[in-house]
């Protein structure tokens, strides 16, 4: 029988145990404070990281090599894609205008570009412009010549004229083939009012003239671009040193797509005002720099650039564009690309280049070129071709 005292008196825990579990009470939070203010420590050691020591590289980090290139610097200007080649289409014949073509529409070789008292005239392509009328016995000419190619280039050359000068018999022969196709009288005689020489496909800017108009030759009846695209960039006569005829250049278009160019114009300086404005433009291996933008009235160069490329072709007119011209560059350089530089607290930059054995450490670099979202010039101790350099994570 257990003395009812005993129980009343005797611990429900041995006090050792209750002092060890006080202790560990303490134990427990002592023991985060020391892994928190090591967490601590070693956050604060990566951040003050100098050159010459870097921490180890995450695994979502990426990494590149320096390579010897050449870099592009160029300097970027607004400009518009356009259409090249404007003209004003005259009449040719005298009387009432009947039909007129629609703005927007094209015209090629054989088309029909406007009726004067229903005769229809039409469009053949040429340098020298329709000044006589064509037919057998005229002296011999560049317009005959254009009258042979075109009748030939058109399926219309029943008896294989010789292409060349000289009005023949067979050069008759083509013009009373063509005439029959027209519906005009077979005469082989060819007016100006009847056939018109320009230089290529046409493309009806705006028309000036309406149906039922009066019209004598020389009355301008509408406004002509050609078909092929083109940017065209007003620069300050200071700026105008970065186009020359025949360079080449990158046109940005407003959905960031860019397409090459070739500058086949730059006309001599004139009076005006200058809106061009220069900005960093540009993409892959080139490099830009802030171009010279000015209000003022100043001295101005127009500069004409072809643009082939489809992707410019469905762009409507007076499309804004930015056109890079090529100022500057550098030769057999390295390069690394722009993410793989980092800004240190002290001023400068740095590239972490990594070993073979996986470790890696900032290396104190020089930049120079840069290209936009693309390259950057580098000089530094240690960075050589063929470096392996990290590119940090979410760079």
């Amino acid at each position: 029988m257990i003395d009812e005292t005993e129980i009343r008196t005797q611990p429900l825990i041995p006090e050792a145990d209750v002092a060890r579990a006080q202790s560990r009470r303490w134990v427990i939070p002592a023991a985060l404070v020391i892994v928190g203010a090591l967490l601590l420590g070693l956050v604060l050691w990566h951040n003050s990281s100098t050159v010459g020591s870097a921490a180890p590289t995450s695994s979502s980090t990426t990494t590149a090599t320096v390579k010897r290139t050449d870099l592009v610097e160029t300097t970027s200007y607004d400009g518009v894609l356009t259409y090249g080649d404007s003209r004003t289409v005259k009449s040719q014949a005298v009387g009432a205008v009947t039909w007129l073509p629609s703005p927007g529409s094209t015209i090629a070789a054989g088309g029909r570009l406007y009726d004067v008292n229903e005769t229809s005239a039409y469009l053949m392509y040429g340098s020298i412009p329709m000044y006589r009328t064509l037919q057998i016995g005229v002296s011999d000419g560049q317009d005959v010549k254009q009258l042979e190619t075109g009748l030939h280039a058109l399926g219309f050359d029943p008896d294989g004229m010789t292409i060349d000068s000289t009005f023949t018999s067979a050069t008759t022969a083509a013009v009373d083939a063509w005439q029959a196709h027209i519906g005009v009288t077979q005469n082989g005689i060819v007016t100006p009012a009847l056939l018109s020489f320009l230089p290529g496909e046409l493309r009806v800017q705006s028309v000036s003239a309406q149906v039922g108009d009066s019209t004598a030759t020389g009355s301008p009846l509408y406004a002509t671009t050609g078909t092929e695209r083109v940017a065209t960039v007003s620069l300050s006569a200071a700026d105008s040193t970065v186009a020359n005829s025949g360079a080449h250049v990158v046109v940005t278009l407003p959905t960031g797509a860019t397409v090459p160019g070739v500058v086949t114009s730059v006309s001599t300086a004139s009076s005006g005002s200058n809106n061009s404005s220069g900005s960093g433009g540009g993409s892959g291996g080139t490099v830009n720099q802030q171009g010279a933008s000015s209000g003022a009235s100043s001295s101005t160069v127009d500069v004409t650039v072809a643009v082939t490329d489809a992707k410019a072709a469905h762009e409507p007119d007076q499309t804004p564009v930015s056109v890079a011209f090529t100022s500057n560059g550098a030769k057999n350089v390295l390069a690394v690309p722009v993410t793989a530089l980092i800004a240190l607290s002290g001023g400068g930059y740095a590239v972490e280049v990594q070993t073979a054995g996986g470790a890696s450490h900032l290396a104190a670099v020089t930049p120079g070129l840069y290209a936009v979202g693309g390259l950057v010039q580098v000089t530094g101790d240690g960075v050589v071709e063929g470096t392996t350099v990290i590119i940090p994570a979410g760079a």
